[in-house]
Formats: C-alpha cells, sequence, structure tokens
C-alpha cells in the first residue's frame, strides 16, 4: 500500500505536459541511499528510477550522494565537495541513523536536517513538493515482539 501510494505521488510529481520527458533525479543520503554491499542495480534510488520508467516516466539515472556511515554534518560536507550545479526534477532526502548511533545530541540533527531539507529544496528548483524525504528506523525502541 505505502509503495503503491508512494509511486503514485511521485508519478503527480512529475507530470508534465511532454509525457516523454526524462526526469532528473538526486538522491542524497547514507547507507540506506547508496545501498551498503548491494550491487547498483539493487540501490533503492535505482530501482525508483527504473520503476518510473517502466510506469511511463523515464527517469535519467539518478545522481547519487551518499557514504555509509555518513552523518548530517558529513551529507552537507559531501554535498558542498560533490558542487552539484544544477536543478533536478526530483530529490531525495534519507539521512539520520549515524546521529543516532553516534549518540549525537537531537538538536545538531534537527539544525542540520532542517538545513539539508532547504538545500534540496533548492536542487529540486525551489519546488518542495519535488522532495522526497524518508525517515530511518528508530533503532533506539525495542522491536515489538
Amino acid at each position: 500500500m505505502l509503495r503503491a501510494a508512494l509511486l503514485c505521488t511521485l508519478i503527480l510529481v512529475l507530470q508534465q505536459p511532454a509525457a516523454a520527458q526524462s526526469f532528473s533525479y538526486l538522491a542524497v543520503g547514507d547507507s540506506y541511499t547508496i545501498g551498503e554491499k548491494v550491487d547498483e542495480q539493487s540501490r533503492w534510488p535505482v530501482m525508483l528510477a527504473d520503476t518510473l520508467t517502466k510506469l511511463g516516466h523515464p527517469v535519467y539515472d539518478p545522481k547519487i550522494v551518499a557514504v555509509t556511515g555518513w552523518t548530517t554534518t558529513e551529507l552537507q560536507a559531501g554535498i558542498k565537495d560533490t558542487n552539484l550545479q544544477q536543478n533536478y526534477d526530483l530529490v531525495s532526502l534519507l539521512i539520520g541513523v549515524n546521529n543516532q548511533y553516534h549518540g549525537q545530541d537531537i538538536e545538531i540533527f534537527r539544525k542540520e536536517f532542517t538545513e539539508l531539507l532547504q538545500q534540496a529544496i533548492e536542487f529540486a528548483g525551489g519546488h518542495p513538493n519535488h522532495v522526497l524525504v524518508l525517515s530511518n528506523p528508530d533503532y533506539g525502541v525495542p522491536p515489538v515482539r
């Protein structure tokens, strides 16, 4: 259900008058974005682009800026080092579990995540509805059994 709702939302966001137009996609984050120890085709941004393409909304190969273990601070530095110069039709942001893993203060995360979200909106040409934010699971909560 969630997957279908996500795809429907993305398709609505990507609707443009020219049906055959290809869309650009920037994915920023950590190991959940880059796909730690999986082949390139199994990375979720690549799978999302492939799925949207198969549904008639062609997406170029995603530009991925992500490294396993990155915190929000490291993602900010990684984005700066990458020197991204263009706007993207779709931007995804998935970061935060490493801030928690390293026991960082939640206020650092709150401030830097807000900055990263604003930067993602800027990369999406100022369109907040073209930014997809995915939340990491909260590993601080014990599993329900």
